[in-house]
């Protein structure tokens, strides 16, 4: 049970991981890139 559990719960840092990158390549191109590079740590730092 606790190997189920530790393992969805690393699918789902990689779920948040995968769409902080996603979100950062659709914004690279934007003046703002350094503020959702910056949100998008606070995001994973969050979930810890």
């Amino acid at each position: 049970m606790q190997i189920f559990f530790s393992l969805l719960l690393s699918s789902c840092v990689l779920f948040f991981l995968s769409l902080c990158f996603y979100t950062q390549q659709e914004k690279m191109k934007t003046k703002e890139n350094g503020y959702y590079v910056h949100n998008c740590k606070n995001r994973i730092n969050n979930h810890k």
